[in-house]
């Protein structure tokens, strides 16, 4: 993607990888810096953000 970053949240379940195509993609999985988690991935863990087990497998 050219130009500034647009973000745009979305479930994994829910979007075709055709709809994905020539888009950057981040999942919860890739925002940890090493083994020091990202504040997403800690608020996840804290407040129980569990979903179908698909989108968030390393944190249910």
């Amino acid at each position: 993607m050219r130009g500034p970053h647009r973000w745009r949240a979305g479930s994994a379940c829910l979007v075709l990888g055709l709809e994905a195509e020539g888009h950057d993609v981040t999942t919860v999985e890739g925002m940890a810096d090493g083994p020091t988690l990202h504040p997403i991935q800690e608020a996840f863990a804290v407040y129980g953000a569990a979903q179908c087990g698909y989108c968030t497998p390393s944190l249910c």
